[in-house]
């Protein structure tokens, strides 16, 4: 059994998408990165365009998560491709996520900043990070930073220790991509971006 222990005075405000630790707000592993660069820019994306991707985004995460909840209703015609790619993903991998680790929302009472693993479970027997992309782009570069800071939630505040970092993109085509990172160096660089972010947002 996998107990979630976040620190005292840890608040996730769901609705701004904010974290909070005994009163002060912390950084977010996206805004951290965004915030120092290592995540694309999307201050020339329209608005329009964003809330578009960003309700598309939610409801195809939402129906993996009931997917894998076992609690799936019925889905929308235009979602049913990305969900057909995300279990062809699940059985081509052999993966198989662990139900208390499904979008569940953490803050690193050490290191100062808040995250949602997409998944955490098991590929091909070994303990992974998965996080799921919906977007055209499909798993870009900057996703290395984004799951080692995931690994790091997963590991001191869930106690469960990923030996894999991984990603799969999911299309509307029923296709997926999915990268595999090694890269030992995302680590050191990811927490640095979040002491970087933090010190900018006020928290030093």
């Amino acid at each position: 059994m996998i107990t979630i222990k976040n620190p005292e005075g840890a608040v996730y405000d769901a609705e701004n998408h904010r974290y909070f630790l005994k009163g002060r707000p912390i950084v977010g592993v996206t805004e951290a990165l965004g915030s120092v660069g290592l995540r694309p820019s999307i201050d020339m994306i329209p608005r329009d365009t964003l809330e578009r991707v960003w309700i598309r985004g939610n409801h195809i995460h939402a129906a993996t998560q009931y997917e894998d909840e076992g609690d799936l209703g019925e889905v929308a015609p235009e979602h049913e491709p990305y969900l057909a790619a995300y279990r062809q993903f699940k059985k081509d991998y052999d993966f198989k996520p662990i139900p208390e680790l499904i979008e569940r929302w953490m803050i690193h009472g050490t290191f100062y900043y808040g995250g949602i693993p997409d998944r955490g479970g098991y590929l091909a027997g070994k303990r992974a990070v998965l996080e799921v992309k919906t977007t055209v782009a499909g798993v870009e570069d900057w996703v290395d930073f984004q799951t080692a800071l995931q690994a790091i939630l997963l590991s001191d505040v869930a106690g469960f220790r990923p030996e894999v970092r991984c990603a799969v993109a999911l299309f509307d085509d029923g296709e997926y991509e999915f990268r595999m990172f090694t890269d030992q160096r995302a680590r050191g660089i990811a927490l640095g971006a979040i002491s970087i972010a933090s010190w900018k947002l006020g928290r030093k």
